[in-house]
């Protein structure tokens, strides 16, 4: 058992163990910080369907793609988590039996959905 305790000991002091820890917290707190950022924003344009602003999530989706070029894998595992929240954010509120979508709202979450993942949804009216 000390020959664990020993290794255990040794892998904490090490620097690969600490840049892996500090990447980690990086991640998390950066996903909190955006989570709440884009929750805020489905909120309060679902309130108002006429402030619902496409080209704010283009760009705000943009420096995502500018922070996977540059992040490393814990970044880019807190990036997909991500966009995959905005996705299941989006689906949620188009569902009928949870929130009431008008026709316009439920056009625009499909715009989002198809912002965040491109080849899942067609784009009507568009060439590809």
């Amino acid at each position: 058992m000390d020959s664990v305790y020993v290794k255990y000991e040794k892998l904490q002091k090490s620097k690969g163990y600490k840049n892996s820890i500090k990447s980690v917290e990086k991640a998390l707190d950066k996903e909190v910080k955006l989570t709440t950022k884009f929750n805020n924003r489905f909120m309060k344009e679902h309130k108002n369907p006429e402030k619902m602003d496409i080209l704010w999530w283009e760009k705000e989706l943009g420096k995502l793609k500018i922070i996977e070029a540059l992040s490393d894998i814990e970044m880019d595992k807190m990036l997909e988590r991500l966009r995959y929240k905005i996705f299941a954010q989006a689906i949620a509120m188009k569902n009928s039996n949870l929130y009431q979508s008008a026709t316009i709202q439920k056009e625009y979450l499909d715009e989002i959905i198809r912002l965040v993942y491109p080849n899942l949804v067609k784009n009507k009216g568009r060439s590809e």
